[in-house]
């Protein structure tokens, strides 16, 4: 009797511990019935140079698909935000987690996007956290540095597979302000964990994803996510989650083309 009662207590707080992971913001797109805001403070979308872009839902998983069609050079914003976060207190921790699909033929040239950004709209650039989407040794790398100045942990990527990914950005030594340092975990496995730094997370009031994207010599892009959270702690149950069966709503792509 006390062994069941034991394992029945442990199986009840592992799940009420894990329930009470509630992430900062999530986007949710309602099976389709959200979209395209998807719970976001607002979707941007401004190419300020070249070619088309579309944005879509994808009812069949769940998920949506950013793609950069073939053409010319292009740079812009084509994603999500959330914005208006409290200021977070010295010492915080902050995880960005998508499950992510790089999709074939991997054409994507010079192309690079700021693909998920914290801090952007802070006027604060020295203390963003980045992470870059690129083409490296010709496989789908995505990476985190403080803004851009090299602090990284990375990962590849699969062609046509779901990723599930987490970035944490903490203090070195738990409950102190810092140094802090980026730890990469895919598929549940901790694959990278950067050098140290120092970083001032006051200006971590917004995230972003499918940000912001730059390519040139007729590359074209698809990458499709889902599942995507803001935390303020890891998740080690994220890569084995599931998602609720999607709602049968038809595609419907956001396009702009040069001079929209």
């Amino acid at each position: 009797m006390r062994l069941i009662l034991g394992v029945l207590f442990t199986l009840i707080f592992t799940v009420v511990t894990h329930a009470q992971m509630t992430p900062i913001v999530r986007m949710d797109c309602q099976g389709g019935a959200a979209w395209p805001l998807c719970g976001a403070a607002r979707t941007v979308g401004n190419p300020t140079i070249g070619a088309q872009w579309e944005r879509t839902w994808i009812p069949a998983e769940n998920a949506v698909e950013i793609h950069m069609m073939p053409g010319g050079t292009s740079e812009g914003y084509y994603g999500w935000q959330w914005s208006g976060f409290p200021t977070p207190a010295p010492g915080s921790t902050r995880v960005l987690r998508a499950r992510i699909k790089v999709m074939s033929p991997i054409s994507w040239a010079s192309w690079g996007d700021k693909f998920m950004i914290v801090g952007d709209v802070s006027n604060d650039a020295d203390n963003r956290i980045i992470s870059t989407m690129s083409l490296y040794q010709n496989q789908p790398h995505l990476n985190v540095d403080k803004n851009i100045y090299g602090h990284y942990a990375y990962t590849f990527l699969r062609p046509d597979q779901y990723d599930a990914v987490q970035i944490v950005a903490s203090p070195v030594t738990p409950g102190t302000t810092g140094p802090y340092s980026f730890k990469f975990y895919t598929n549940g496995v901790l694959v990278r964990t950067s050098v140290s730094f120092t970083i001032n997370p006051a200006s971590w009031r917004d995230f972003n994803i499918g940000y912001y994207g730059q390519y040139q010599n007729g590359g074209h892009v698809r990458i499709r996510f889902k599942d995507v959270e803001f935390d303020d702690e890891y998740d080690p149950n994220y890569h084995t989650g599931t998602t609720p069966p999607p709602v049968p709503v038809p595609a419907i792509p956001i396009k702009v083309h040069i001079g929209e």
